[in-house]
């Protein structure tokens, strides 16, 4: 994973999620769906 100067790292995401109450496997699991289905339209 590449970090930019105004990207958040995993773990201030993970910290974020915490802050707004939401499980990291619920914001991860469709963010891992949409991965699969582009890497699916590029082949």
């Amino acid at each position: 994973m590449r970090l930019k100067k105004n990207e958040p790292s995993i773990t201030e995401t993970f910290e974020l999620l915490e802050g707004l109450k939401i499980k990291s496997s619920d914001f991860i699991r469709p963010v891992e769906l949409e991965v699969q289905k582009s890497k699916n339209n590029h082949k």
